[in-house]
């Protein structure tokens, strides 16, 4: 998810659908409790909920001159109060009383109208150098709510250089914070004297297409972590994870964000099956490889990228959207599989966004023999849902395989046959049938070419 903050700098936050290590052939939910964000009318930035957090308000700690804010803060088992973002500041600039005071009172970076924490409730927590640059976090209380902005900047930066990345809003002020620079290959961690800080540069897809990851320790027994990572090709790469152990057990709150550079992202070399789309649909397939890629985090020149399909899916209201299917072969030759589709409203600050299926498909057969099911619903972002797509039930049935596809039928999870298909140059795309759990495709004389399940997909607003 992006985001664009002051002066064009863009922040990333963890996404919202990650590689799991726990091992299952799909794309799961976050590994990281999500948390909510300050909405803004921009491409593909989607929402996530936080649960409810229970809040003491305590006196915190600030640098010597500095204001005394009062810092809600998390309790321990047991009543004792754990205040990781309250302590003193930390960092290697933590000494220099005069860039940390600067640092705290440079510009909020605020998101639309909104209020900011105002000066006295603020605190700097880190301030430091970083591997290619130097970082600090700042928080603030508002309303009650501790807020927290990242400012970043190169080696040796003063503050006046330091650019306000967008805000992270409700942070817990027990829990650790986080920010990854994929790009720049740098980390912090902000965490508790005592916590165990452990990071996983990427995932590990195997042939089976199981997922797993590798942690390594990168943390001081004070709970802080400024370390170098490799960096990445892509910007936006949100490939690498945090993981922060208290008392042998793993936190869900950690507050992750992902810094993403303001340099383009390097083209992505796509081979489509069926030649080259219209560049509505090209730009599609350039942001599901790029999103694909970033969350895999490997080398591009390991990984084929493949467009299975770039289309458009008819909506109800006369509106289609340009959609594409793309899949990327990792090094293990299993498939990762994304698809999405889009309608930009040109009248207005608005969208209309669909997520498709996602999956990964085992090593074997290549990608372009393979029949590959999904299916597409709607949502919109910013602004206000459109009349015509508000209340409207189910979504788009996509099938996709080799040109000998002719015919496609659906079935029902406990195998009942639902309907058949004709398909056009080995595509299918029809109204989603009612209870569907997987395909068969057949040639024009009746041979099967495999019976599969849909690609796990994202459920419809308000389901």
């Amino acid at each position: 998810m992006d985001e664009e903050g002051p002066s064009g700098a863009r922040r990333k936050r963890a996404a919202p659908e990650t590689f799991d290590d726990r091992g299952p052939p799909s794309l799961p939910a976050a590994t990281t409790a999500p948390r909510p964000r300050r909405r803004r009318p921009l491409l593909l930035a989607l929402v996530v909920a936080l649960a409810g957090v229970a809040w003491l308000v305590v006196p915190g700690h600030a640098p010597e001159g500095s204001p005394t804010p009062a810092v809600p803060t998390a309790a321990r088992p047991g009543g004792a109060v754990l205040d990781v973002l309250g302590a003193p500041t930390r960092g290697s600039l933590a000494g220099d009383r005069s860039f940390v005071d600067a640092v705290r009172r440079l510009p909020w970076p605020a998101v639309a109208d909104e209020p900011v924490p105002p000066q006295a409730s603020r605190r700097v927590v880190f301030a430091g150098e970083v591997p290619g640059g130097r970082w600090a976090l700042v928080v603030g209380v508002r309303a009650g709510v501790l807020d927290g902005a990242w400012f970043t900047g190169p080696p040796s930066a003063t503050p006046d250089r330091l650019t306000g990345q967008q805000i992270t809003a409700q942070l817990d002020a027990g829990n650790p914070a986080a920010l990854i620079g994929a790009r720049a290959g740098a980390l912090v961690v902000v965490a508790a004297p005592g916590d165990v800080v452990t990071v996983s540069d990427r995932p590990d897809v195997a042939a089976d297409g199981r997922v797993t990851r590798t942690y390594r320790t990168v943390a001081d027994p004070g709970g802080l972590a400024v370390a170098a990572l490799v960096p990445s090709e892509l910007p936006d790469s949100t490939a690498t994870t945090v993981r922060v152990l208290r008392n042998g057990t793993p936190l869900a709150g950690t507050a992750t964000e992902y810094l993403a550079d303001a340099t383009d992202a390097p083209p992505v070399a796509i081979h489509y099956l069926r030649g080259t789309p219209p560049r509505s649909g090209g730009q599609v397939a350039e942001a599901e490889a790029q999103q694909l890629l970033g969350r895999l985090g490997l080398p591009l020149r390991t990984v084929d990228v493949t467009a299975l399909w770039v289309g458009f899916i008819p909506r109800p209201g006369g509106v289609s959207g340009a959609a594409a299917i793309v899949g990327v072969t990792v090094p293990s030759g299993a498939v990762v599989v994304g698809a999405d589709w889009l309608v930009l409203v040109q009248s207005a600050d608005y969208y209309v966004h669909g997520r498709c299926g996602q999956g990964i498909l085992p090593a074997g057969a290549p990608v372009s023999r393979r029949v590959t099911a999904l299916t597409c619903d709607f949502q919109s972002g910013g602004g206000v849902l459109l009349e015509e797509y508000h209340e409207t039930p189910g979504g788009s049935l996509v099938v996709v395989g080799p040109e000998a596809l002719a015919r496609v039928r659906t079935y029902t999870g406990g195998g009942t046959l639902l309907q058949e298909y004709r398909a056009t140059d080995g595509v299918v795309v029809a109204p989603l049938p009612l209870g569907v759990d997987s395909v068969e495709g057949l040639t024009a004389g009746g041979t099967g070419l495999g019976r599969v399940p849909l690609l796990g997909s994202t459920p419809a607003p308000g389901n």
